[in-house]
């Protein structure tokens, strides 16, 4: 997982498949909540997998709020 902030109403998120290069640098806890109530929900998503969370579209050098 890359940096967390806090936006009201971004739950975007991106999965990076282990061995993928992670190339978001942030991510709301929004959408981290958001992906771990989709999991919860469906008990086999991504089961035995090692995957990251990014935001997309942030290919940048350090996170916006830096």
């Amino acid at each position: 997982m890359t940096w967390l902030y806090n936006q009201d109403s971004n739950y975007s998120y991106e999965i990076v498949p282990q061995g993928q290069p992670m190339k978001g640098t942030q991510i709301t806890r929004q959408a981290v909540a958001k992906l771990i109530s989709n999991i919860i929900a469906k008990p086999d998503l991504y089961k035995s997998e090692s995957i990251g969370v990014v935001e997309p579209n942030t290919e940048w050098n350090k996170p916006s709020f830096y």
